[in-house]
C-alpha cells in the first residue's frame, strides 16, 4: 500500500518511518510539539514508525543519498563508529548486487531488545548496540536486507528465501573475510542438527519467518537461516563464482520493489549458468531430511605397480540425494581433492596413486548440508537446548534455591527434575541432563569433580558418557545473585561447550575440538627412532627410582613380562626398600589374606584359598608366584588395589550401581570420570573385540564396570601414598589400565600429587 504519515512529536523528539522521498521538514505544532510528515512512494507491507529524544546526525552518501544515525544521547559517541561500519557495507553490497534501492539509511537506536531491518532504516536495541561486535556482525546482516527482504520482498506462498541468502552473503562473507568460512559452515551443521529433529517435517519452502519468540523458533530458525545458507553454498559450488554473482544482480535487477519467490532464484541462476537446475532446487526446497553419508569397504591395495584406494559412498536416506561429494586424500606432503559425483544409495569409487595415500577425508571443508558423525560433533549448550528429552537433576547437598533462576528457564524448555535418588544410569541415558552443582552423588559417579572457578556461574557441556548422542551440563555456582546475572545470556551463546560468566560478564567461552569432515586412515608409515646409545638396565633403575609411582604394564599370559616386573622390583628395592607392590590381580577383600601371606603368618595354600584367588583371577598363579614371594621375603607391603568381581560384574550386566545392595554401593570410589578424553574409545574397542564389532545396550554397563575397576585402583593406590608418605608404589596391571592418558595414572592424579612414571 502507498501511505503518508504526519505525526506532532514532543519537544526534543524525532522519528524514522519508511518514507524515502518527500520527507517533510519538522514544524512547530501547538504545544511546543514538533509536526513531521512522511510519504512512501511505491507499496509497502507495514508502517514503522520510531521517535524518541536522539542525537541525529546525518552525512552524503553521494548520489544524493543520505546516511544518518539516530541514537540516545548516553551512546551518542558509537553513532559514528556505526556510521562509518555501514558505509562499509552499503559500498561492499552495491559493487556485488547493484544500486542501493532507498534515498536514505539510518541506524536507529531503541530502548527494546530488537535487530530489526526496515525499508531504509535498522531498529537496533540499546543492549544490542553496546556489544562491542555489533558493528562487525549483525550490522552488516542487517544492512544487506535493503537489497533482500525490503526492495526485492518475499512472496509468501514460496517460503521465505531471504534470511538464508542474507546470512549467507553477509555472516558467512564476514567469517569468510578471517578465514573462518569453513568454521562458520560447521556451525550451522551443529546448529541444525542441534535443533531440528531427524523425523521434523517442515521443509524449507515452509519457512516463512521467526519472529516469535515459541518453543520452535529456534527449529524454525536452524532451517530457514542454517540451512538455506547452506544450499546457497552448495548453490555456488555448482555454478560457480561468476555465474553465482551474476545470478544475483540479475535477480536484484529484476525484483526490485516485487514480490519474488525460490522459482524467481532459479531462473536467475538457470540463465546465468545455463544448466537445469530442477532437480537441485526440488531436493533442496521440498525434502525435511538432509544427507547422511558415510564410506565402507575402503581397500588399499597394490596393482600394476601402483596403489590403488577403492571405496564406496553410501547414503543411508530413504531416498538418495543428488550430490557431488568433495574428497580430499593425503599422498605425502599433498592434498588431493576429488568431486564425487552421487545418485545412488552406494556409489562405487576408485583411485589409483603414485604414492601410498595415507587419510581419507570426506567433506572436510564442509560444502554439503549433511548429518555431522559424532567424533565432529561437539557438545554444545545448543545441543541441550534442542534435546527432545531434558532431565534436570539437583545437587541435594546444596542449597537449591541457588540455582532458582536456572529452573525457573528449565521449565520452560520443558525439561523434567528428577530427585538424585531416581536419576539413575538407565534414566539418565534417555536423553539429555543437566546438574546443577557438581557435588552430589549421580554427577560425580560419571564426572568425578570438575575443575570449576569457585567465582561467579559456570556452564560445562560434556558428552553423555551413558549416551554418546546427548550430552550432559554440569553447573556451578557462587551464588543465585551469579546465576541471574548468567542465565539470561545462555541464549547468546549456544555454539560453546564451556562458559564462564562473572556478574553477568563473559569471562572464558570454549568450543571442544572435533574432527573435521569424515576421517579414515588408510596406511601407516612406517616410522624410525634416533637412538643416540642403548641405556643399560641400571640407568634405566636409576631414572624410574626418581618416581614415586611406576606403572609396569603387562600382557596377563605373558611370562616374560612378569619376569621383567620382578626384575624391576628387585632393582628398585635395592636401591631403596621402603616399597610397596599394588596388583589388580586381588580385590581389596583379600588385603588380609596378602598381609598374612608376605608377614609368613599363613603358608601359600591357605593364602590362596583365603584370598579366594582362583575365583577372582582366572590366570596361572605361577605368573604371579615369584614376585608376591619376593615381597613376602622381603616383608614389602602388596596392596590389593581393586574391587570384588561380584560388583563389576553386577553392573556390567544391570548397566546401573543403584541396582546393587547398600553395602556393596558403600565400597564404590565415589569419584568416577567416565568423560576422559579417549577413554569411551578405547574401551569401546575392547568390548567389541569380544562382542562381535558392535556396541548395543549392554556397553554402558561395561563402560561404567571398566571406570569402576580403575577408579577403585587408583583410590586404594592414593589411600596406601597418603597413608605411607614415605614409601614408592610398584603398580602391576594390564596394559590399558596403565594407560597414562585415560587409565590409572589421570585418576590417582586428581586425588593426590605424587610423581608417576
Amino acid at each position: 500500500m502507498l501511505f503518508s504519515l504526519t505525526a506532532d512529536l514532543p519537544a526534543g523528539f524525532s522519528a524514522v518511518s519508511e518514507a524515502d522521498e518527500g520527507i517533510t521538514p519538522p514544524t512547530a505544532a501547538s504545544g511546543g510539539e514538533t509536526r513531521v510528515s512522511f510519504r512512501c512512494p511505491r507499496p509497502t507491507r507495514a508502517i514503522n514508525f520510531v521517535a524518541g529524544p536522539y542525537r541525529v546526525h546525518e552525512e552524503s552518501l553521494g548520489n544524493g543519498k543520505t546516511l544518518a544515525s539516530y541514537f540516545f544521547a548516553e551512546d551518542d559517541e558509537l553513532s559514528a563508529g556505526y556510521r562509518n561500519a555501514a558505509r562499509r557495507y552499503l559500498e561492499r553490497y552495491e559493487k556485488l548486487l547493484g544500486p542501493y534501492p532507498y534515498q536514505r539509511f539510518a541506524i536507529v537506536e531503541n530502548r527494546l531488545p530488537t535487530g530489526y531491518a526496515m525499508p531504509g532504516f535498522t531498529l537496533l536495541g540499546q543492549a544490542v548496540v553496546r556489544l562491542p561486535f555489533i558493528t562487525e556482525t549483525s550490522l552488516g546482516h542487517e544492512a544487506l536486507h535493503a537489497w533482500f527482504g525490503n526492495s526485492v520482498q518475499v512472496k509468501p506462498d514460496e517460503g521465505n528465501w531471504a534470511e538464508g541468502l542474507t546470512a549467507y552473503l553477509a555472516d558467512h562473507a564476514f567469517a569468510a573475510d578471517e578465514g573462518r568460512d569453513q568454521v562458520f559452515r560447521k556451525e550451522q551443521l551443529i546448529k541444525y542438527q542441534s535443533y531440528v529433529p531427524a523425523a521434523s517435517p517442515m521443509t524449507l519452502a515452509q519457512f516463512g519467518g521467526a519472529e516469535d519468540a515459541s518453543a520452535e523458533r529456534e527449529t524454525v530458525r536452524a532451517i530457514g537461516y542454517s540451512k538455506a545458507a547452506m544450499v546457497f553454498h552448495m548453490l555456488r559450488k555448482k555454478v560457480g563464482d561468476e555465474a553465482f554473482y551474476q545470478a544475483l544482480r540479475d535477480f536484484y535487477a529484476r525484483m526490485k520493489f516485487k514480490h519474488a519467490g525460490w522459482s524467481d532464484l532459479r531462473v536467475s541462476f538457470e540463465d546465468a549458468s545455463h544448466q537445469d537446475l530442477a532437480g537441485f532446487f526440488e531436493q533442496w526446497l521440498t525434502r525435511p531430511d538432509i544427507p547422511v553419508l558415510t564410506a565402507k569397504e575402503i581397500k588399499l591395495i597394490e596393482e600394476e605397480g601402483r596403489p590403488l584406494l577403492s571405496f564406496k559412498l553410501v547414503q543411508s536416506n530413504k531416498t538418495p540425494f543428488q550430490l557431488t561429494v568433495p574428497v580430499s586424500i593425503t599422498v605425502g606432503q599433498d592434498k588431493l581433492t576429488r568431486q564425487i559425483p552421487v545418485t545412488d544409495a552406494e556409489t562405487a569409487v576408485e583411485m589409483p596413486f603414485d604414492s601410498p595415500p595415507t587419510e581419507l577425508v570426506i567433506d572436510g571443508e564442509y560444502d554439503l548440508m549433511r548429518q555431522l558423525t559424532p567424533p565432529e560433533l561437539p557438545p554444545t549448550w545448543s545441543r541441550f537446548a534442542g534435546a527432545a528429552n531434558k532431565i534436570v537433576v539437583v545437587d541435594k547437598n546444596i542449597n537449591a534455591d541457588i540455582f532458582k533462576p536456572f529452573l525457573e528457564l528449565l521449565t520452560t524448555m520443558e525439561c523434567k527434575v528428577l530427585p538424585e535418588e531416581q536419576a539413575t544410569s538407565s534414566e539418565l541415558a534417555k536423553g539429555s541432563v543437566i546438574f546443577l552443582g557438581t557435588g552430589g552423588a549421580t554427577s560425580r559417579a560419571l564426572f568425578a569433580r570438575p575443575a570449576h572457578p569457585d567465582q561467579g556461574f559456570t556452564v560445562d557441556v560434556r558428552t553423555n558418557p551413558l549416551n554418546p548422542a546427548e550430552v550432559a551440563v554440569l553447573v556451578a555456582a557462587q551464588s543465585q545473585e551469579q546465576v541471574t546475572k548468567g542465565v539470561t545470556k545462555l541464549a547468546h551463546y549456544g555454539k560453546y561447550g564451556f562458559l564462564h560468566f562473572k556478574d553477568g560478564r563473559i569471562q572464558d567461552k570454549q568450543i571442544a575440538a572435533t574432527e573435521n569432515g569424515l576421517r579414515f586412515d588408510l596406511d601407516s608409515q612406517p616410522k624410525g627412532m634416533a637412538t643416540s646409545q642403548a641405556m643399560p638396565f641400571s640407568e634405566v633403575v636409576d631414572k624410574l627410582s626418581t618416581s614415586r609411582v611406576l606403572y609396569v604394564g603387562e600382557n596377563h599370559t605373558s611370562y616374560e613380562d612378569h619376569l621383567l616386573q620382578l626384575r624391576l622390583i628387585r632393582a628398585l628395592y635395592e636401591r631403596d626398600p621402603q616399597l610397596a607392590i599394588g596388583m589388580e590381580m586381588f580385590p581389596r577383600a583379600a588385603q588380609s589374606a596378602l598381609d598374612d601371606y608376605t608377614a609368613g603368618r599363613i603358608d601359600e595354600k591357605t593364602f590362596l584359598k583365603k584370598s579366594a584367588y582362583f575365583k577372582v583371577w582366572s590366570f596361572d598363579y605361577r605368573l604371579y608366584r615369584e614376585i608376591i614371594n619376593f615381597a613376602r621375603r622381603h616383608q614389602l607391603p602388596v596392596i590389593a588395589l581393586n574391587l570384588d568381581r561380584d560388583v563389576v560384574s553386577a553392573v556390567f550386566k544391570t548397566g546401573d550401581t543403584n541396582t546393587l545392595a547398600a553395602e556393596a554401593r558403600e565400597e564404590l570410589p565415589a569419584d568416577r570420570d567416565l568423560d576422559i578424553h579417549g577413554y569411551r574409545g578405547r574401551i569401546e574397542t575392547a568390548y567389541q573385540m569380544h562382542a562381535g564389532q558392535r556396541s548395543d545396550e549392554k556397553f554402558s554397563g561395561f563402560l561404567q564396570a571398566q571406570a569402576l575397576w580403575d577408579e577403585t585402583m587408583a583410590e586404594t593406590a592414593a589411600d596406601y601414598l597418603r597413608d605411607h608418605p614415605a614409601e614408592k608404589l610398584v603398580i602391576i596391571a594390564g596394559q590399558g589400565h596403565v594407560n597414562k592418558e585415560s587409565g590409572i595414572p589421570p585418576r590417582l592424579a586428581r586425588r593426590l600429587s605424587a610423581s608417576q612414571t
